[in-house]
C-alpha cells in the first residue's frame, strides 16, 4: 500500500505541482479576505494574533512551495511529499482560522462546525504526510516501518470519520447554540493514531543512517505542532500552531536544500570520474596503431550530459584488418555511459578473436540480453576493412546508415540491409554485406544526435544539411570535416541546449 501512494505522488506530482500553487494563493486570498470581512467585533485579542499569525503562515507556505516547484527536478521526490504536507499545513492554518473567525458567532454555527471538522480531519492528514515525508527523508525501509504505515493508513479512515460525527455527536467538541466552541471529555484522547506509529518513529531514529541534525530537524514536524498544542489546551484562544508549523516548514525546507546540494556534489564528482573513465577508453591518436598505414581516420564524441552513450572505436585486428564502429546507447547520462563501456569492450574483445562483423554482433547481442535489467539497447555500425585490398565487411545493428564517398560525384547516404539494436530483439539474426574501397573512398559514420540537433523552432539539422557540408568540405581531412561539422550544428542550433550525444567518425582509404 505504501508503495502504491509513493507511485501516485510521483506519476500526478507534475500534473498538479501548479494546482497546488494555484491552491496555497487562493488559501492566502480568500483567508485575508475572510479576516477583513469579518473585522475586530467580537473578537478577543489573542483570537486576532493567532488569525493574523495564521495568515502569514499561509503566505510562508506559498513561498516555500513555490521555490520548491521551481527546483521540483533537483530535489528530487522527496519535494513532492514535502510539497503535499506544505498544502495539507496550509490549509490547517486556514480551517484554523476561519474557526477563530466564527467563534462566538450564533449565526455562523454550522460553518464552525464544518470549520472544526474539517480541522480534525486534515490535521491527520498532515501526520500522514509528514510520516510518510519522514520514511523517505531517513530512508529506512524495515518491515516494522512498512508494517505500521499500512496500519497508520488503514486507521486513518476511521479516525477521520470519528471526526465527523463531532458534527452530530460531542466527542472531541462540541458548538453550542452560542457559536461557541468548547472541547469535549475525549478531546485528550483525540491524538490515539499517533501511537501507531510510535515503535516505528523509535525505529527511524534508531537505524537511520542520516545525521541527528537532520533527524531532529525532520522531527521539528512532530515535535514543534505538539508543543504548541499541549500549550494551547492550557491557554484557551491562543494559538502557537502557526508559529510552530511555520518554523517546520522552513527548517525541513534547509534540509532540502542541503540534501539536494550534497547530492549535487556527490552526482558531479561521481559524474567527472565516469567522464575521465568514458574519455579514457576512446581511441584518440590514430597514429599509434600497428599495421599498415594506407588510410586516415578520426573520430569524435560530445556528450549532451557530463557522460554519454555514444561511442566510437577502431582497432587494428591484425596487420591487415582494421575495425571501424559507431554506436548509440538508448538513453543518456551516467547509466547510458556504463552500458556503452560494456558493449565497447564487449565488441572489442570478441572481434579480436577474429569472426566477421556479423558473428561479433551475435555474439555481443546474446551476451548483453542475459544481463540486461534495465531494457537498454544499442544501435552498431560496424565495418572490418581488409586494407590490403579495400574489401569491407559491415553489419549494421539498428544504426544510421552512414555518408559515402567514391570516385565520381559526392557523399551520398546508401540505404543497405540492416538487424535490430544489440538488446532490442533477443536472437534475431544480423545480417551482413560488404563492398569494395579504392583510393579517394570515404566513410562517413555518425549518431542521431548530429542529423536530430534542432533549433529553437525545433526544426531539425538532418539528412540533407549534413550532406551538404560534408560535400562543400569534401576535400577536407577527416579531422577538419568532423571540426566544420560540429561547427555548422552549432551555428544552426543558434545556442539551443544539445539533446542528444553526437558522435562523428571519418573514415579515409588511401
Amino acid at each position: 500500500m505504501t508503495k502504491k501512494i509513493y507511485k501516485l505522488m510521483d506519476k500526478y506530482s507534475d500534473i498538479s505541482v501548479r494546482m497546488g500553487f494555484f491552491c496555497l494563493c487562493c488559501l492566502f486570498i480568500t483567508a485575508l479576505l475572510l479576516q477583513l470581512f469579518r473585522g475586530e467585533d467580537g473578537m478577543e485579542l489573542s483570537w486576532e494574533f493567532s488569525c493574523g499569525m495564521e495568515v502569514f503562515g499561509i503566505a510562508i507556505c506559498a513561498v516555500v512551495y513555490y521555490s520548491c516547484m521551481h527546483n521540483k527536478e533537483s530535489f528530487g521526490f522527496e519535494t513532492n511529499v514535502f510539497s503535499a504536507l506544505i498544502v495539507t499545513s496550509a490549509l490547517n492554518l486556514f480551517l484554523d482560522e476561519w474557526s477563530w473567525l466564527v467563534q462566538g458567532v450564533a449565526e455562523a454555527r454550522t460553518a464552525n462546525v464544518v470549520s472544526n471538522v474539517l480541522l480534525y480531519v486534515n490535521t491527520y492528514t498532515m501526520g500522514l504526510m509528514f510520516w510518510i515525508y519522514a520514511c523517505r527523508m531517513l530512508d529506512v525501509k524495515t518491515r516494522l516501518v512498512r508494517i505500521s504505515t499500512n496500519t497508520f493508513i488503514i486507521a486513518y479512515f476511521p479516525a477521520s470519520l470519528i471526526c465527523v460525527l463531532n458534527a452530530v455527536y460531542p466527542i472531541y467538541f462540541s458548538i453550542d447554540s452560542l457559536g461557541v466552541y468548547r472541547r469535549e471529555s475525549y478531546y485528550m484522547y483525540r491524538n490515539w493514531l499517533y501511537l501507531i506509529i510510535i515503535p516505528a518513529i523509535i525505529e527511524l531514529l534508531i537505524k537511520s543512517k542520516s545525521s541527528w541534525r537532520e533527524k531532529s530537524l525532520v522531527g521539528t514536524f512532530l515535535v514543534l505542532p505538539l508543543m504548541a498544542e499541549t500549550l494551547s489546551y492550557f491557554k484557551f484562544g491562543m494559538s502557537t500552531k502557526p508559529i510552530a508549523s511555520m518554523i517546520a516548514i522552513v527548517l525541513n525546507y534547509v534540509v532540502l536544500v542541503s540534501k539536494r546540494e550534497r547530492s549535487i556534489a556527490t552526482t558531479q564528482g561521481a559524474l567527472g570520474i565516469a567522464s575521465q573513465i568514458q574519455e579514457g577508453i576512446l581511441p584518440k591518436n590514430p597514429e599509434k596503431l600497428q599495421g599498415k598505414k594506407n588510410y586516415e581516420v578520426f573520430a569524435s564524441m560530445t556528450p549532451a550530459q557530463e557522460v554519454g552513450g555514444d561511442f566510437y572505436d577502431y582497432f587494428m585486428i591484425d596487420d591487415d584488418h582494421l575495425a571501424i564502429l559507431v554506436a548509440d546507447v538508448s538513453d543518456k547520462g551516467l547509466g547510458a555511459a556504463f552500458f556503452m563501456m560494456i558493449a565497447k569492450v564487449l565488441i572489442k574483445s570478441r572481434a579480436e578473436l577474429g569472426g566477421t562483423p556479423s558473428e561479433i554482433i551475435s555474439y555481443v547481442d546474446d551476451r548483453i540480453t542475459k544481463t540486461n535489467e534495465f531494457g537498454m539497447f544499442v544501435t552498431v555500425w560496424l565495418g572490418i576493412i581488409d586494407l590490403s585490398t579495400g574489401h569491407i565487411d559491415v553489419c549494421n545493428a539498428g544504426h544510421d546508415y552512414p555518408a559515402i564517398l567514391k570516385e565520381t560525384g559526392g557523399f551520398c547516404v546508401e540505404k543497405t540491409t540492416h538487424g535490430p539494436p544489440i538488446a532490442f530483439l533477443p536472437g534475431m539474426p544480423y545480417p551482413q554485406y560488404s563492398f569494395d574501397m579504392k583510393p579517394g573512398h570515404r566513410i562517413f559514420l555518425y549518431t542521431d544526435g548530429l542529423v536530430e540537433a534542432k533549433r529553437h523552432d525545433s526544426e531539425r539539422f538532418g539528412t540533407d544539411r549534413m550532406l551538404q557540408v560534408l560535400n562543400d568540405n569534401k576535400s577536407a581531412d577527416n579531422q577538419t570535416l568532423i571540426s566544420i561539422m560540429r561547427d555548422e550544428v552549432d551555428r544552426f542550433v543558434d545556442g539551443e541546449p544539445q539533446f542528444d550525444d553526437m558522435t562523428m567518425l571519418g573514415f579515409t582509404y588511401k
